[in-house]
């Protein structure tokens, strides 16, 4: 992960990396009027369940201030951690960046498939950064 602030020690959320994840820069940055405050924006997610091949297939954006630099390849530096321990299927997708206010963000999208032998009906997608630890996140109706 990156060393974007080296005054703190990178904090990584529960559960196991998921191998495989495709994560690709949208090369389009989005600027907003105000400035977010320095936690993370929620992502937006999208989750379907291949009953077929009991697969669980999401994708997810996410923004991160356009200021962070986030070293190639991206899937090396933006992560996504699989947590079976809650009520819900959890992911955290997980990177490490000095927070800040910030009004522009460069835009991710992270793909990823877990076999599940179960549809769940929703599941929880947070974004986690690292160093300091916060993390905002959403939940989404998995579609059939």
């Amino acid at each position: 992960m990156s060393t974007a602030n080296s005054t703190c020690t990178p904090v990584l959320p529960p559960g196991t990396i998921i191998d495989g994840s495709i994560v690709t820069s949208l090369f389009s940055p989005v600027t907003f009027p105000n400035a977010r405050s320095k936690k993370p924006f929620a992502p937006v997610v999208q989750a379907y369940y291949d009953s077929g091949k009991k697969n669980l297939q999401v994708s997810a954006v996410i923004f991160i201030d356009a200021a962070a630099v986030i070293p190639t390849p991206l899937s090396d530096n933006i992560k996504v951690y699989y947590d079976n321990s809650q009520l819900l299927p959890t992911f955290n997708i997980s990177y490490n960046n000095l927070e800040k206010e910030a009004k522009t963000f460069s835009v991710y999208q992270v793909n990823f498939n877990l076999s599940l032998g179960n549809k769940p009906a929703s599941i929880m997608t947070f974004v986690w950064d690292e160093d300091p630890v916060t993390s905002r996140g959403t939940e989404t109706t998995v579609q059939p």
